[in-house]
């Protein structure tokens, strides 16, 4: 049932704050789907703004950065330290190629695909209602 707005600026609503009578309810389940869209689009914001704050996080790792005083260059210890250091850079460089992976995968084949089969049911359902 189409409800017509067309002079809905010449309502007076007094003191009230709602538009009833002037825009039709959700049916219950398109509503649900409504309400879980908002959900899901809400955990996918929470998890880009997670991995900004790990990425901004990672590339402040003090751990990454080593100075080397030149006086040290010909110790033997120095090419023990150097391969330490190399391969501390290794495995700090191979977990985060991990966590990028995985947050591709969640992000792209989870909650992506999730948010737009709900939000091509909502449209789906509110295409054939009004088709009918």
């Amino acid at each position: 049932m189409p409800v017509d707005i067309g002079n809905a600026e010449n309502v007076n609503l007094g003191n009230q704050t709602s538009f009833q009578g002037l825009v039709e309810e959700l049916p219950p389940l398109p509503k649900a789907g409504y309400n879980l869209s908002r959900i899901i689009l809400a955990l996918i914001g929470l998890y880009i703004l997670f991995i900004i704050i790990y990425i901004i996080n990672d590339a402040n790792n003090a751990g990454s950065k080593m100075n080397i005083p030149s006086d040290l260059i010909s110790d033997s210890n120095f090419t023990k330290r150097l391969e330490l250091f190399k391969a501390f850079q290794e495995e700090h460089q191979n977990s985060r190629n991990f966590f990028m992976q995985i947050t591709q995968m969640v992000l792209l084949n989870l909650l992506l695909p999730t948010l737009a089969a709900i939000l091509g049911y909502i449209f789906g359902t509110r295409e054939k209602e009004s088709g009918s």
